[in-house]
């Protein structure tokens, strides 16, 4: 059985309505793969986003058997995905069913499913690393937004 980390995190502008997502895998200490998205979402809607990034990279790596722990530095989406918090907002409503079919559909994979509260902005590597690409998926959303005019 192995244990496959995935860290997962967005970066947002509210001034330039623009967002970036990120995930990384990681396995024994070394990073698999990485993916980072730009997009023009809320930052809770950007939280949830990576997390379904993270759970379509992790799903893609692991084989039944192994386990997959998702880590994200949003106590919000860890309420709503665990039925501990409750959200009024539609859209973030919606993506909260979305991802929890996703970790649905992950689970019924065999894969052990975990999802982990990360500390922001704290000295690890990896997570780290999915905040920087995060901001740089941010910044390339900014930039099109900007040579588009939108």
């Amino acid at each position: 059985m192995r244990t496959i980390r995935v860290f997962t995190d967005a970066s947002c502008d509210a001034i330039a309505g623009t967002s970036g997502i990120a995930a990384v895998a990681v396995e024994d200490g070394k990073i698999l793969t990485s993916v980072s998205e730009p997009g023009n979402v809320s930052v809770n809607l950007a939280e949830l986003s990576a997390i379904a990034l993270g759970l379509n990279v992790g799903n893609s790596i692991c084989n039944r058997g192994d386990a997959l722990v998702i880590h994200t530095d949003s106590n919000n989406c860890i309420g709503w995905l665990t039925k501990t918090f409750r959200t009024k907002n539609e859209r973030i409503f919606r993506q909260v069913l979305s991802v929890r079919d996703m970790i649905d559909t992950v689970k019924a994979n065999g894969i052990d499913l975990s999802i982990m509260k990360a500390t922001a902005h704290a000295d690890d590597e990896f997570n780290n690393y999915a905040d920087m690409l995060a901001g740089s998926a941010r910044k390339s959303a900014v930039a099109a937004a900007k040579e588009h005019k939108l």
